[in-house]
Formats: C-alpha cells, structure tokens, sequence
C-alpha cells in the first residue's frame, strides 16, 4: 500500500507535464510507439487537404468567386453593433458567465487543451468577476492573447484505416479552452 501511495504521489504531484507522463511511463512500462508515418507524409498530404486548390473546381461559378472575393475585401476590419439590444457589443453579465461555467460542467470538461495549456477545469477555478473582466476586455478592445488565437493542428488515424497510408488520417485542431469558453458566451 505504501508503494502504491509513492507512485500516485509521483503523478498527482508531477511539477509539469513532462515529469507526469515521464513517470506514468516508467510506472506503467508504456512504451512511446514509434510514428507509422512521417510529419513529412503528413504534411503533403494536409497542405493539399486544407488549402484553397490552384485551380477552381468545375462546380464554383468563377463569376460569382470573383464577386465573393472582391466583396469580402470590402468589409471593415471591425463592424458595428446595429441589434436592438445591443446583443453583440454589451458587456457581458456575471450571470451570464455563471451560466457558461454550468454549461461547462456538463459538457466539456476533459477537452484537450490549446497552445496556452489553460484547460476548463482551470477556467472553472478562475473567479467569475475576473473572467467577466476579461472576456469584456477581449470584445471591447477586439483583440485575444496570440496563444488563443493558435490552434495547435493534430493528426488523427481514421477509425479502421491503414495507420501507414498518411491518407488514413484526419486533423483536429486544438484549440484554447478560454477561446472556446469566450465563443460559447458570445
């Protein structure tokens, strides 16, 4: 019993990830696999994947993409709240932070965490006064921290796909847990 005690001392008190699963590892003789394939595999297979084609495929209207285009370049960088209620720019309540804290313990709590390892247990524990001071700022000065803002992009094996064909794999992007928490707000 006192050894079992030591080793989950070890993981619950871990000072950082690395330490955590560097001892998970030696505690549970988990061996990191070594990759089916390469980021460079990946890489070509993605960069076709996720960006615009050189060429328009035959089914976009060329005409309409060039009005689209030439529209979006139009729009200002910052539009104006024109609701009613100012749905889109009043600060935002205590009560409705409260209410994304509920919605959150019911739905996400063990979601992946974004570049800036902040997780929704950690944005439960901040004090709803000092999120609501914050995500107020966010909106009215338009702006986030870089580290919400960067998606850190994955690659997933599709579900009984061939783990060596880079074609097999998807991505997730993971992303800010107080980005996430912010748009469910909005």
């Amino acid at each position: 019993a006192d050894r079992r005690r030591e080793h989950l001392d070890q993981l619950v008190h871990a000072p950082t990830p690395a330490s955590f699963w560097s001892a998970y590892r030696r505690l549970t003789g988990v061996k990191p696999r070594r990759p089916l394939v390469t980021a460079s595999q990946l890489k070509s297979v993605f960069v076709e994947r996720m960006n615009p084609p050189p060429l328009l495929p035959p089914s976009f209207d060329p005409l309409q993409h060039s009005l689209n285009r030439l529209y979006s370049q139009t729009l200002p960088h910052r539009t104006r709240d024109t609701t009613v209620g100012q749905h889109f720019s009043r600060p935002f309540s205590e009560e409705e932070i409260e209410a994304v804290k509920v919605h959150l313990r019911k739905h996400n709590l063990h979601s992946a965490q974004g570049l800036d390892r902040v997780g929704y247990e950690d944005v439960l524990a901040i004090p709803t006064e000092r999120l609501q001071e914050l995500f107020n700022a966010c909106i009215e000065e338009g702006e986030a921290p870089q580290s919400w803002l960067t998606a850190i992009l994955a690659a997933v094996k599709k579900p009984k796909k061939d783990g060596s064909d880079p074609e097999s794999y998807r991505t997730i992007g993971l992303e800010s847990c107080l980005l996430k928490t912010l748009t469910v707000l909005i």
